[in-house]
């Protein structure tokens, strides 16, 4: 019997053709499909942060708190030794999946895509709770009760930074920043409407109180807390969350994953959060995977709720320290309320940092400063002298080390620093009439302030000799 052979040696050069370009081409977007959506999946929080440096001024009684940020309450950052990095073991964890196709994981983590780093005053007993002003409502108001470090944690740019710095290092800048308050690994919060407010905060930190730095959901204030890493893992192995689909990333439907909703409707074609190219299809009947994915990410995030109001008072991703105020200087009199830092503690919120080393905290007195207000910097006394209560100089071109460190939180676009009579002047065009001290409700000018004889003479509310003078002071790592 004779055989035809050309049919089949076509058909075997055509296989060994497929077969060639099949081991040069991934058969799916990110190669091995499994690995990447486990890596996207994944339960175990990518990140990392820590700050070195907290800035406190007492200003009250400012009606514009609204302002350009020259005036603040706190400010806190990492300018030299912290800042945010992704965790060695979330880096141990990558696996199989291709080198480059790890950002995009980060831009698609199931955890964390949606959250934004983000500054608030929280309470020990329960981390869930965030302190605001009443007068902002139960939500907050950014810039003054809570804010962002960062552009939201899905942002392609920052993960790819993230992932090609060296392991270990921290970023603190990030260039690509659209805003300017996004630009570096800072944020603050202005509670300055009265003395009232100003004493109660402090002895808020006194019992209660503390500065934390965390994820919080974009747009809310209350933080994720590792309580739902457990819930989240169960999600993984089920299955129910095996399909995500999320926007590729850079399409049009992309925006570092801050509009992804938690509903099962998604868009108008039906699908939820956007189509994640050949992966979008439907199968068994049971429905598209898009559907089914918006269902496990609402089933996800209500189990990180859930996970998070059961365990309130531990064990959320981020850092918190607990500040302590005294007087400044050494003979300040009665009347003068405790308006510096005098100290600043590490509190453990997250527990993957428990037991690890940190650098102490320095609060030296050389960076405890009087605000003195630009009208009030020069004045002449009943002699027709000429006095300088505190000199508008500017810095140095090579500034020392301490001034480098001030210049962290105190920018030298708003104040003149003057470190001999350590003292502060808001530049003239970073103010606005009360700033800082407010205004006196009859003649509608700042009220009078006793910068000079406060230890004998008193000051205050009522005195004849005006005001307490308020305070800037800076706290560090060493």
């Amino acid at each position: 019997m004779r055989f035809i052979w050309t049919p089949i040696l076509i058909v075997i050069t055509l296989t060994g053709i497929l077969g060639f370009f099949q081991n040069c081409t991934p058969a799916v977007p990110f190669g091995n499909t499994d690995h990447y959506q486990a890596l996207v999946n994944s339960p175990i929080w990518p990140y990392e942060l820590g700050v070195d440096q907290v800035a406190y001024m007492s200003c009250s009684e400012q009606e514009d708190i609204a302002n350009d940020g020259t005036f603040f309450t706190f400010r806190i950052g990492a300018f030299d030794s912290r800042g945010v990095r992704l965790s060695q073991t979330y880096r141990d964890n990558v696996g199989r999946v291709i080198n480059t196709d790890v950002p995009n994981a980060l831009n698609q983590a199931y955890a964390s895509s949606r959250t934004r780093i983000t500054f608030a005053v929280r309470t020990l007993d329960n981390l869930q709770l965030n302190y605001r002003d009443e007068d902002n409502g139960d939500d907050g108001l950014e810039g003054s009760d809570y804010d962002y470090f960062f552009p939201v944690m899905g942002n392609s740019d920052l993960n790819n930074m993230l992932w090609y710095m060296q392991p270990g290092d921290y970023l603190r800048t990030f260039a690509p920043a659209q805003l300017a308050d996004d630009y570096r690994f800072e944020g603050e919060l202005r509670f300055m409407k009265s003395q009232i407010m100003e004493n109660d905060l402090r002895a808020f930190f006194n019992q209660r109180g503390i500065l934390t730095v965390s994820w919080a959901e974009q747009g809310k204030i209350n933080p994720i807390g590792a309580g739902s890493l457990a819930l989240l893992q169960e999600l993984a192995q089920s299955g129910d969350s095996g399909n995500v689909t999320l926007p590729p990333p850079g399409s049009e439907n992309d925006t570092g994953g801050a509009n992804l909703e938690t509903n099962t409707g998604g868009s108008n074609d039906g699908s939820a959060g956007g189509s994640n190219g050949g992966n979008a299809q439907s199968g068994g009947g049971s429905g598209s995977p898009s559907v089914a994915s918006a269902e496990a990410w609402s089933k996800a995030r209500a189990a990180q709720v859930q996970a998070a109001n059961n365990d309130v008072t531990q064990n959320i991703f981020g850092v918190a320290v607990q500040p302590r105020f005294k007087q400044p200087g050494n003979n300040p009199g009665p009347d003068l309320p405790p308006r510096v830092l005098s100290s600043i503690n590490d509190v453990v919120v997250d527990e993957r940092m428990r037991g690890e080393l940190q650098a102490p905290w320095e609060c030296p007195n050389n960076m405890q400063f009087m605000i003195v207000l630009p009208e009030d910097a020069i004045y002449q006394d009943a002699n027709s002298n000429t006095i300088v209560r505190c000199a508008m100089d500017p810095d140095p071109v090579n500034p020392p080390e301490e001034l480098k460190i001030i210049r962290q939180s105190i920018y030298a676009e708003d104040f003149y620093v003057d470190r001999v009579r350590r003292c502060i002047v808001p530049k003239p065009d970073h103010t606005v009439e009360g700033s800082c001290y407010g205004r006196n409700s009859n003649t509608q000018l700042t009220h009078i302030i006793n910068y000079d004889s406060f230890a004998s003479n008193g000051c205050g509310f009522g005195n004849v000799n005006g005001l307490c003078p308020h305070f800037a002071s800076v706290c560090f790592r060493q």
